[in-house]
């Protein structure tokens, strides 16, 4: 079932311009080493296609090059995704043949065979409020609260109402799962409970199903397909002007002489959440 986004804004040769850019490649690799990509392509009437997923990169211009062709960046409106989950070498590379690639997605999913090619998963807050405005409060409390604690973090805008706040999985607890009352759950969903109750965030704001298997997010440095945002991880100064002056950061224009090379994925910090895991832990066992 297809379902309706009420405003779809396109304009081709503005996609066209930003996907060409050398910098945007180079960064858009960059962060799908270890990721399988996937496209959600719009109608112009608004209506949303179902994804097209496991989609990899090599780390070349021809590669690139290829995948913006067949993902019909800068023909139809389209976002770009890459996965959660973080895979191995060995991950499977998918067909272009549709009957080879549902042959290749059965074998796959099997008896749970892709588990075997996973690595641990980025620990991603997705931020949804009413609009990025009110998403803006949620999002750096987040922030602020990494940042206490140093944790490794990038903040890119989701592209509708909202914010993305990524942990790589090399900083970030281990995810393992366990089953409660015969449904499955895993110790990274716990912790973004567990986060979301630390800082009395309303229930809703936080999409726990993030951190439910086989999950995608936004792509960085990709244009959202529903209205050109650009989804550039911020600066923490940056994220703090958002609330000031939004649109100089939503709008894909003040964006396109920028050299991102030098701005990269906007780390902010180096240490892993052992220590606001530890905190979190005492704070649930003196309630």
């Amino acid at each position: 079932m297809r379902s309706l986004v009420k405003k779809i804004v396109f304009d081709k040769d503005v996609v066209k311009r930003w996907y060409d850019r050398d910098d945007v490649f180079r960064n858009i690799i960059k962060s799908t080493r270890f990721k399988y990509i996937t496209f959600m392509k719009y109608d112009f009437d608004g209506l949303t296609n179902p994804p097209r997923r496991f989609l990899t990169l090599s780390n070349t211009r021809k590669s690139y090059d290829w995948m913006l062709k067949y993902g019909k960046i800068g023909y139809v409106p389209t976002s770009m995704y890459i996965d959660v989950d973080n895979w191995n070498s060995k991950r499977p590379f998918f067909s272009n043949n549709k009957d080879v690639y549902k042959e290749q997605r059965e074998e796959f999913f099997k008896g749970n065979n892709y588990r075997l090619y996973q690595l641990n998963p980025d620990f991603v807050m997705d931020i949804d409020g009413e609009g990025m405005l009110e998403s803006w409060g949620y999002a750096f409390d987040i922030i602020n609260m990494f940042s206490d604690f140093g944790i490794m973090c990038r903040i890119i805008p989701s592209g509708k109402k909202g914010w993305q706040i990524m942990v790589p999985g090399y900083k970030t607890i281990k995810k393992e799962y366990f089953v409660v009352e015969g449904k499955e759950s895993n110790t990274h969903k716990v912790l973004a409970w567990n986060i979301q109750e630390y800082l009395n965030i309303p229930k809703g704001i936080i999409d726990l199903c993030a951190h439910d298997e086989l999950r995608f997010v936004k792509q960085p440095y990709s244009l959202d397909g529903r209205n050109m945002i650009p989804l550039v991880p911020l600066t923490f100064e940056e994220f703090i002007m958002f609330k000031q002056d939004p649109g100089r950061f939503t709008d894909v224009h003040n964006w396109l002489e920028d050299d991102f090379d030098y701005r990269g994925m906007a780390w902010h910090g180096t240490e892993s959440m052992d220590e606001l895991v530890n905190v979190i832990d005492e704070w649930i066992d003196k309630q």
